[in-house]
């Protein structure tokens, strides 16, 4: 670790500026710190950080305020496994390479400023699958993400099976990604994705609908999963006079009431 940097004591409250570089650490301590309950559920290395920052203030609020900074992470491998919410969605759409996903690097531009991180550019990917992230994450855990998703080998495979890899139509060395971000909200303990930039068909196909949603909560268990293969495989004709074909939400709708 290099470490160097200049106080200014002749300003009221300190003004500083310094730089950091540090290479070949575990992944795991920066989990732990940031996100605890994904901390045996992550694993990694990071390879290199350089990290350059300037601000001036003795308190917390003053830090936050004034401070600036800039960053450059590189990853190494990165391995992500057993995460309850990705594993059970894994599960519903049949792609089990997304229950413990391995990327073999990844890198990070951005900084801190107006007490938010700032992600410029995130990269992450692997042999199945990979990332691009753009946005912001404040002190407070608010979040305002743009994930764009992109897919290769066997995740790949799986989605043309689902019949949804068409809509992965961007290429990008060996991955395909969606054309579209998907919009991550709400805060790190509780994130709100929102998948309204999606085509209907893929949203449906998968399983991210409000209706898959509303039956596991209704039902539960076998029961659901019974439901949404009946809804998956029979075109239940349309109940409005249009003659429009009816949605899984209209049919669980007058279904459960």
């Amino acid at each position: 670790m290099n470490v160097s940097g200049d106080i200014d004591l002749g300003v009221k409250g300190f003004k500083y500026a310094l730089h950091s570089n540090v290479s070949k650490l575990p992944f795991e301590p920066f989990v732990a710190t940031f996100v605890p309950r994904f901390a045996s559920l992550v694993t990694g290395s990071l390879e290199s950080l350089d990290f350059g920052a300037a601000g001036a203030g003795t308190t917390l609020a003053a830090i936050t305020k004034s401070l600036t900074a800039n960053t450059r992470l590189d990853l190494g491998p990165v391995g992500i496994k057993q995460i309850p919410k990705l594993t059970a969605w894994a599960d519903r759409i049949k792609v089990p390479e997304l229950r413990h996903m391995q990327f073999d690097a990844g890198a990070l531009e951005g900084g801190f400023e107006a007490g938010k991180a700032l992600i410029r550019s995130f990269t992450i990917s692997g042999h199945d699958q990979a990332a691009e992230v753009t946005g912001t994450v404040g002190l407070d855990q608010v979040l305002s993400l743009d994930v764009v998703a992109g897919v290769a080998g066997k995740v790949a495979e799986s989605l043309g099976g689902l019949g949804i890899l068409q809509s992965f139509n961007e290429t990008r060395g060996e991955h395909a990604f969606l054309p579209v971000p998907i919009r991550v909200t709400g805060t790190i303990t509780n994130p709100k994705i929102d998948f309204s930039g999606l085509s209907k068909d893929v949203v449906m196909k998968l399983g991210l609908d409000k209706a898959n949603e509303y039956i596991s909560e209704k039902l539960g268990g076998e029961t659901a999963t019974a439901v949404k293969s009946v809804l998956d495989a029979v075109p239940f004709p349309g109940r409005k006079s249009t003659g429009a074909a009816a949605t899984p939400k209209d049919f669980v709708g007058g279904l459960l009431g």
